[in-house]
């Protein structure tokens, strides 16, 4: 005889059973749960920005402010809110530029909402500007406060900071409530380095006083041949002739590239090989920018016109985050693995073809969230003389894989 399962029992069971179900079903909303304060600061030579994104909440339990409605305020009740903010922020953090206290200024501050893994989170953000009067060589910001409210202390506040082309990541605890930004002895810039041209023909070193001794010594010759000079007479010109080019055929050297010189040889395997990783790093170097005609102008200095397109929609297509909503992520480094130079038939002209893979790590920043992505590639290239330089002309993606995926400011 079959044993039977209560009724109450039953129940419990189903409700246990949607409960694990709705618990596995909600973590990846968990796992990009963004934190309750997350610090963006920017660095730059006229200021320095620090962007304060706070859950409401906190917000809330900080200031006697409510937050859905900090931008619907009348003049007067404007001027109060502004005030008690920037009171709170010197109250609790600080900014030095190069060692020198600046007192901060309130830009803006307001109520944001989003959507996240459908999960809707209530925001605010503060955003203060500190005159800077020049690129600092050194930033040092101060945050003490650690208080959630209802939601308890918590022991760390994450933040990014941006200056000149380079971003750092800083924690602030409570422990050690201050973080220096330094000035890299380097500053990345966004315009593309030089890229490898193509070399042209060979000189050919020419002693120009030697060539004109014998070229007078032949015209010489030739007037007093036609004079009927006699024969010693010739033969003593022609040895002086001789002996002259000979002693002047080290001075005044030219170069002269002769005609019937080919334009251009194969680079080496080593030669090619630079010219490609050049070639590929400008390719990512373009869209640093944020204009899309400067993205095309600078992919154009590397790629030939047919190919232009496609790869600007490869490359953007891979850096489009969408756990980040369709973020466009901003490359921070482009790492070679491995390039083999692939046989060529010699009559084909000045061109090589190449299997590659490397390896490109981007971010993106993302309500509280840094998004890391790191992807590998493997495509076969042909490289080719155009321009007067050496372009990109064809691209065979074989293989795209993502390596790694973190979260920065996650909870």
């Amino acid at each position: 005889m079959r044993p039977r399962i209560r009724p109450l029992v039953l129940s419990g069971l189903v409700l246990l059973g949607l409960v694990v179900l709705a618990v596995a079903g909600s973590r990846p909303a968990l796992a990009h749960t963004p934190p309750p304060i997350y610090v963006s600061i920017a660095v730059d030579e006229e200021e320095v920005t620090w962007e304060l994104t706070v859950s409401a909440g906190i917000f809330e339990d900080w200031l006697p402010l409510k937050a859905e409605g900090i931008e619907g305020l009348e003049s007067e009740a404007r001027e109060q809110a502004r005030s008690r903010i920037e009171s709170f922020i010197a109250e609790w953090g600080g900014v030095s530029i190069d060692r020198l206290p600046v007192k901060g200024i309130l830009r803006s501050a307001r109520f944001q909402q989003f959507l996240d893994h459908e999960v809707q989170w209530d925001y605010v953000q503060i955003r203060m500007a500190y005159a800077a009067k020049g690129m600092p060589r050194q930033v040092a910001f101060v945050w003490h406060n650690f208080n959630g409210g209802l939601g308890g202390y918590f022991s760390s506040v994450e933040s990014e900071i941006e200056g000149l082309g380079e971003t750092s990541y800083f924690v602030f605890r409570e422990s050690e409530p201050e973080v220096v930004w330094h000035a890299p002895r380097e500053a990345r810039t966004r315009t593309p380095p030089p890229l490898p041209r193509v070399q042209g023909p060979r000189p050919v070193s020419v002693p120009w006083v030697s060539v004109s001794v014998l070229v007078l010594g032949a015209i010489g010759l030739l007037v007093l041949r036609r004079r009927r000079a006699p024969r010693p007479a010739l033969a003593v010109l022609a040895a002086l002739g001789l002996a002259l080019g000979l002693g002047f055929s080290e001075v005044a050297l030219g170069d002269v590239v002769l005609p019937w010189a080919k334009a251009s040889e194969r680079p080496s395997d080593g030669e090619a090989a630079e010219i490609f990783e050049a070639l590929l790093r400008n390719i990512y170097r373009a869209f640093d920018f944020d204009d899309e005609e400067d993205v095309y102008d600078t992919l154009a200095l590397s790629v030939t016109g047919d190919l232009l397109d496609d790869l600007y929609l490869e490359i953007h297509g891979g850096l489009i985050l969408q756990e980040a909503g369709g973020a466009v992520s901003k490359v921070q480094k482009v790492e070679m693995v491995d390039v083999l130079l692939l046989p060529t038939e010699e009559d084909q002209g000045p061109w090589f073809r190449v299997h590659a893979t490397w390896q490109v790590q981007g971010k993106v920043g993302h309500w509280g969230h840094t998004h890391v992505r790191l992807n590998e590639y493997t495509a076969r290239f042909a490289v080719t003389q155009a321009d007067g330089g050496w372009k990109i002309a064809d691209m065979e993606l074989l293989a795209e894989e993502r390596l790694d995926d973190g979260s920065l400011g996650g909870r």
